[in-house]
């Protein structure tokens, strides 16, 4: 005797018999661009499963910095905060220059501006490509 799975319903031989519209009102959906990124990429279902851990992972689970604000990741705010960063790292190291200590400072500020400058960069390369 034959099981039945319940299957018949999608056959192959058989088209679209009707669309069915919604009467409930259209819900616009937020815009991407104001949602902050999500707290962990989605993995694979077959790589969740088959996942075990190992060193690397492990290391890279203990360097992974914790951000507590989300909203920090989005390009526009990212950008502020990286301007901010650079602005005082100059105003410390232009204190610390004086004294003739420490040109760490003044490095990691000149890393930061060259780190802001190739992101306005390719900005600005990205917005020439879509004028076309």
């Amino acid at each position: 005797m034959p099981v039945d799975y319940g299957f018949d319903h999608y056959r192959l031989d058989r088209g679209i018999d009707s669309i069915s519209r919604s009467t409930r009102p259209e819900v616009p959906l937020p815009d991407a661009a104001h949602l902050p990124p999500a707290a962990q990429l989605s993995r694979p279902e077959l790589d969740r499963l088959l996942w075990q851990p190992n060193l690397q992972d492990y290391l890279a689970e203990q360097l992974q910095p914790q951000i507590a604000d989300r909203q920090l990741l989005t390009p526009q705010r990212f950008e502020r905060a990286l301007r901010a960063a650079v602005a005082r790292l100059r105003d410390l190291a232009a204190r610390e220059g004086h004294a003739g200590r420490n040109p760490l400072l003044r490095k990691a500020a000149q890393a930061l501006a060259e780190e802001a400058n190739l992101r306005e960069l390719l900005s600005m390369y990205r917005s020439t490509l879509f004028q076309g």
